[in-house]
């Protein structure tokens, strides 16, 4: 372990996230191979160099109940990376959407003379304009991954830069649509990288299955399944084989996109990568 003048903090707390975070951690061992990364993230960081605290999935809570059970762990969490932080004597964190979380972390941060680069803006434009005075007082600069975000908020006295949208690097999207198509009609299936999205999202989903095969001859479904989901997890949670669902391995999302006449699929990054899949 290293400490003092080359110590980067990097959360991520989802698995979108860790996707985005790793190539800057990357990076940045590119530009320092002696850098001491340390944070949260997933199987990519981790890959990229970083030195899990946490793993992104012991943070992949969603609705009121679970979030609520999860407190005393986040608090425990946040408590355990500030420390670290001092410790190692981080000058800069970088912290990657995930705002319930990260805007707490970064007022904390700040406090203790760490400063704050907020990567991938919470959609505070759509959802909670609000919270743009916590940034503006929380983070010491925002990299946004959509244009139009600098206007906002530069207009609101935040320092901000725009660096690009990462999906649009990802070379898997440059394919045309259909190019990994077996022959008829083909349901793509992406239920999420969550525990907690997969068990409300793909049994639905596989009831549609079942409705759309009664329907369609020779209808083909395939299942994209992410980093850190097991296929004896999808078995518990309605198992798409017994409906002939093909489960891809993870890394294979893109392929499902590219493949699929329509897809199903859960609200997120995914949802613009779909997007930008088929254009």
């Amino acid at each position: 372990m290293t400490s003092g003048r080359n110590a980067v903090l990097v959360v991520a707390g989802e698995t979108s996230g860790d996707l985005h975070a790793s190539k800057v951690v990357a990076r940045l061992h590119e530009l320092d191979p002696a850098l001491d990364v340390f944070g949260v993230g997933g199987d990519r960081m981790r890959e990229a160099g970083c030195e899990l605290v946490y793993h992104c999935d012991d943070f992949a809570v969603v609705g009121f109940v679970e979030v609520l059970r999860h407190i005393p762990h986040l608090r425990s969490a946040m408590d355990r990376l500030v420390a670290l932080a001092s410790e190692r004597e981080a000058r800069v964190a970088i912290l990657v959407d995930y705002p319930g979380f990260n805007l707490i972390l970064a007022r904390r941060l700040r406090q203790i003379g760490v400063r704050v680069l907020y990567y991938v803006s919470p959609q505070v434009w759509a959802w909670g304009e609000r919270r743009v005075k916590k940034i503006a007082a929380r983070v010491d600069r925002m990299a946004v991954i959509f244009a139009f975000e600098v206007e906002f908020y530069r207009k609101r006295g935040v320092d901000v830069d725009f660096v690009g949208h990462p999906l649009l690097e990802e070379p898997a999207l440059a394919d045309p649509p259909g190019a990994a198509s077996p022959a008829g009609v083909v349901l793509g299936l992406l239920p999420g990288s969550r525990k907690h999205e997969i068990e409300r999202l793909l049994p639905p989903m596989l009831g549609a299955v079942e409705l759309l095969k009664d329907e369609i001859d020779g209808l083909t479904v395939q299942l994209g399944r992410a980093h850190g989901i097991s296929e004896e997890f999808l078995v518990e949670n309605g198992d798409p084989a017994r409906l002939g669902v093909e489960v891809l391995p993870p890394d294979a999302v893109h392929e499902v996109m590219r493949g699929s006449t329509a897809l199903l699929i859960s609200s997120g990054t995914a949802t613009l990568e779909a997007s930008e899949s088929s254009t």
